[in-house]
């Protein structure tokens, strides 16, 4: 799957996993809101115009999901049936749809959510990413992905997605990237005496290296685990914070907002 496919189809955030929760508290929200992160609403139109791409990129067909009876999901999922195939009860194809809407209502839930806590994590610890940059990189991806203009513009009529929906989605895999190498920036350097210990303790394990080649191996796996749990540390504390200052619209709630059970 291409890089801008991807864009296109997937719901990809900060590096975890939302699940729907069991109730929501009846949050206050301005009209036409479906969450808030501080003083920052993510509106209902925002929410349709990813939830329609997210549809989209299901691939053809991709029967309309207009919940709360999915009356045309229900009736296309119907056209659809190969002759001979068994016919399920209307009642079976509506839950089917009301499944893969749920789905894909949390997924872009998550993927707005998390964009504006990225965006917020970003302006408070001074990390920008020059709009050029941005452009240079979707104008990089479209030479790799398309052979012609027009093949491009093919892509975001399919996707019903905008050409700044690309960038905005680029701009925010960037910002993600700038945030966790800050997060990995300033674990402790490992010294000779760690690398000794360690090497000391688990030298059966290095027995098919030389002393200096084992060392150097110790010394690039003990650097890494360090950033690994930085990071770890950093998105565990990141998702805590900003899920403090989130509440979700009734019917649009995930384990990311605040009010969620």
């Amino acid at each position: 799957m291409s890089r801008l496919t991807c864009i296109a189809t997937a719901a990809a955030v900060l590096l975890v996993t939302a699940v729907a929760p069991a109730a929501a508290q009846e949050p206050r929200l301005p009209d036409g809101a479906v969450a808030r992160v501080g003083e920052e609403t993510i509106s209902e139109r925002e929410f349709r115009h990813w939830l329609r791409i997210g549809v989209r990129g299901q691939g053809p067909p991709a029967p309309p999901l207009e919940p709360p009876r999915f009356e045309r999901c229900v009736a296309a999922e119907l056209r659809m049936l190969e002759e001979g195939e068994p016919t399920p009860s209307r009642r079976e194809v509506r839950l089917r749809c009301r499944t893969r809407y749920e789905a894909l209502r949390t997924s872009t839930m998550l993927l707005l959510v998390h964009g504006v806590w990225t965006r917020q994590e970003a302006a408070a610890r001074g990390i920008a990413v020059r709009p050029e940059r941005v452009r240079r990189a979707l104008e990089r991806q479209k030479r790799e992905e398309f052979r012609t203009e027009r093949a491009f513009r093919a892509f975001l009529r399919s996707s019903g997605m905008k050409e700044t929906d690309l960038l905005e989605r680029i701009e925010f895999d960037m910002l993600q990237q700038r945030l966790t190498r800050s997060a990995a920036a300033n674990v402790p350097v490992v010294t000779k005496e760690d690398v000794d210990r360690h090497y000391a303790r688990h030298r059966r394990q290095y027995s098919d290296l030389s002393p200096a080649s084992a060392r150097h191996a110790i010394r690039v796996q003990l650097t890494a685990g360090r950033r690994q749990r930085a990071i770890t540390r950093f998105i565990d504390e990141f998702r805590s914070r900003y899920r403090e200052v989130t509440t979700c619209a009734k019917g649009y709630v995930i384990d990311a907002c605040s009010n969620a059970r």
